[in-house]
Protein backbone atom coordinates (compact mmCIF):
# COMPACT_ATOMS: atom_id res chain seq x y z
CA UNK A 1 0.00 0.00 0.00
CA UNK A 2 1.57 3.65 -0.69
CA UNK A 3 0.22 6.11 1.29
CA UNK A 4 0.61 9.69 1.98
CA UNK A 5 2.41 10.17 -0.75
CA UNK A 6 0.88 13.60 -1.59
CA UNK A 7 2.13 14.92 1.81
CA UNK A 8 5.27 14.35 0.68
CA UNK A 9 5.97 15.13 -2.57
CA UNK A 10 6.59 12.26 -3.97
CA UNK A 11 5.42 9.95 -7.16
CA UNK A 12 6.42 6.89 -8.40
CA UNK A 13 6.30 6.77 -12.47
CA UNK A 14 7.87 4.58 -15.00
CA UNK A 15 11.38 5.48 -15.71
CA UNK A 16 12.13 8.46 -12.87
CA UNK A 17 14.74 7.43 -10.41
CA UNK A 18 13.47 6.98 -7.39
CA UNK A 19 14.16 6.44 -3.46
CA UNK A 20 11.84 4.18 -1.95
CA UNK A 21 11.64 1.43 0.74
CA UNK A 22 9.47 -1.55 1.04
CA UNK A 23 9.12 -2.81 4.50
CA UNK A 24 7.62 -5.83 5.66
CA UNK A 25 4.07 -4.45 6.79
CA UNK A 26 2.18 -7.89 7.71
CA UNK A 27 5.90 -8.92 9.51
CA UNK A 28 5.66 -5.55 11.42
CA UNK A 29 2.18 -5.63 12.35
CA UNK A 30 1.52 -8.92 13.16
CA UNK A 31 0.14 -8.41 16.53
CA UNK A 32 -2.21 -5.43 15.37
CA UNK A 33 -5.42 -5.40 15.19
CA UNK A 34 -7.25 -4.37 12.20
CA UNK A 35 -7.30 -0.64 12.17
CA UNK A 36 -6.15 -0.51 15.91
CA UNK A 37 -3.19 1.73 14.84
CA UNK A 38 -2.88 3.84 12.03
CA UNK A 39 0.09 2.36 9.26
CA UNK A 40 2.17 5.38 9.65
CA UNK A 41 2.29 5.50 13.38
CA UNK A 42 3.38 1.42 12.96
CA UNK A 43 6.16 1.98 10.47
CA UNK A 44 7.34 5.03 12.40
CA UNK A 45 7.45 2.96 15.62
CA UNK A 46 8.17 -0.47 14.85
CA UNK A 47 10.69 -0.34 11.29
CA UNK A 48 13.78 -1.93 11.50
CA UNK A 49 15.97 -3.30 9.52
CA UNK A 50 15.45 -6.58 9.69
CA UNK A 51 11.57 -5.61 8.28
CA UNK A 52 13.28 -4.09 4.97
CA UNK A 53 12.23 -5.87 1.81
CA UNK A 54 14.07 -3.88 -0.59
CA UNK A 55 15.59 -0.13 -0.58
CA UNK A 56 16.24 1.40 -4.10
CA UNK A 57 18.03 4.68 -3.81
CA UNK A 58 18.40 6.74 -7.11
CA UNK A 59 16.82 4.04 -9.07
CA UNK A 60 19.44 1.73 -7.68
CA UNK A 61 18.54 -1.19 -6.10
CA UNK A 62 20.79 -1.42 -2.47
CA UNK A 63 19.42 -4.24 -0.58
CA UNK A 64 16.98 -6.66 -2.07
CA UNK A 65 14.96 -9.65 -0.20
CA UNK A 66 16.59 -8.33 3.10
CA UNK A 67 20.20 -8.82 1.70
CA UNK A 68 22.78 -5.81 1.09
CA UNK A 69 23.51 -6.24 -2.78
CA UNK A 70 25.22 -2.73 -4.15
CA UNK A 71 26.99 -1.12 -0.97
CA UNK A 72 31.18 -1.09 -0.38
CA UNK A 73 30.64 -1.21 3.22
CA UNK A 74 34.72 -0.39 3.12
CA UNK A 75 34.34 2.44 1.00
CA UNK A 76 31.59 3.95 3.25
CA UNK A 77 33.49 3.54 6.59
CA UNK A 78 36.73 4.83 4.89
CA UNK A 79 34.60 7.84 3.84
CA UNK A 80 32.56 8.48 7.12
CA UNK A 81 35.85 8.32 9.23
CA UNK A 82 37.66 11.03 6.81
CA UNK A 83 34.75 13.05 7.60
CA UNK A 84 34.58 12.60 11.22
CA UNK A 85 37.87 13.55 11.04
CA UNK A 86 37.61 17.06 9.53
CA UNK A 87 33.66 17.66 11.38
CA UNK A 88 35.89 16.60 14.75
CA UNK A 89 39.29 17.87 14.61
CA UNK A 90 40.06 17.42 18.42
CA UNK A 91 38.93 13.44 18.36
CA UNK A 92 43.13 12.55 18.47
CA UNK A 93 43.36 14.01 21.20
CA UNK A 94 40.21 12.50 23.06
CA UNK A 95 42.15 8.46 21.91
CA UNK A 96 43.67 7.53 25.20
CA UNK A 97 40.66 8.69 27.35
CA UNK A 98 38.11 6.62 24.56
CA UNK A 99 40.67 3.68 25.12
CA UNK A 100 40.46 3.80 28.81
CA UNK A 101 36.76 4.42 28.96
CA UNK A 102 35.71 1.14 26.36
CA UNK A 103 38.59 -0.86 28.22
CA UNK A 104 37.00 -0.22 31.79
CA UNK A 105 33.68 -1.22 29.95
CA UNK A 106 34.46 -3.94 28.81
CA UNK A 107 36.20 -4.84 32.41
CA UNK A 108 32.93 -4.34 33.93
CA UNK A 109 31.22 -7.00 31.69
CA UNK A 110 33.53 -9.17 31.81
CA UNK A 111 33.33 -9.66 35.64
CA UNK A 112 29.52 -9.56 35.82
CA UNK A 113 29.47 -6.45 37.82
CA UNK A 114 27.02 -4.80 35.78
CA UNK A 115 24.67 -7.47 36.62
CA UNK A 116 25.02 -7.05 40.51
CA UNK A 117 22.92 -4.43 42.25
CA UNK A 118 24.86 -1.43 44.29
CA UNK A 119 24.70 -1.70 48.01
CA UNK A 120 24.02 0.96 50.18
Amino acid sequence: MVRHTAALGGAVVPGAAADLLVLDYARMAADVLPAAADELDIVLARARKEYVHQLMVDGKIIVDQGVLRSVDLATIEAELLAQARVAWPGAASSIGLRTRYRNALGDLYRCGHHRTAPTA
